[in-house]
């Protein structure tokens, strides 16, 4: 959200928050419906350059050591590492997740992907790793 500067803010009145554009608004309700897709990097075509993790607005990409999978093979929890050769695997957090698509378009091998899943209760996972319904090896790969 675009905002006033400090000046405009202590001369007047005005609301700090300026609004969007008419584009920027149209980006913010097209990832509204993204909401039920979800993305994802195919590790075995991840070169780890760290570009995703660059370009994200939010600390949801986060180098991994490890994976934990619940008894049904979904991720249930992580090990997060910020040391390059301990890193196994680069790992999107669903839960922080915007679906902005920058680190989709900034990679350049394409090892991430967007799908789209079915949103049921039920299957929602606690803890700190992203929630699937899908295929653990498409999230958590080596």
């Amino acid at each position: 959200m675009p905002l006033r500067s400090v000046v405009e803010r202590a001369s007047g009145d005005a609301e700090v928050e300026k609004g969007l554009s008419d584009g920027d608004t149209r980006v913010a309700a097209t990832r509204c419906y993204l909401c039920n897709h979800k993305f994802e990097i195919d590790q075995d075509t991840c070169i780890q350059c760290d570009w995703c993790i660059d370009v994200s607005p939010r600390d949801c990409i986060k180098k991994v050591s490890r994976v934990f999978f619940d008894k049904d093979g979904a991720p249930s929890d992580y090990v997060q590492t910020d040391i390059a050769h301990e890193a196994t695997y680069i790992y999107i957090d669903s839960d922080n997740c915007i679906r902005c698509g920058k680190c989709l378009r900034v990679c350049p091998t394409g090892a991430i992907t967007m799908r789209k899943m079915e949103r049921t209760p039920a299957l929602r996972i606690t803890g700190r790793a992203a929630r699937s319904t899908g295929s653990p090896s498409s999230t958590a790969r080596r």
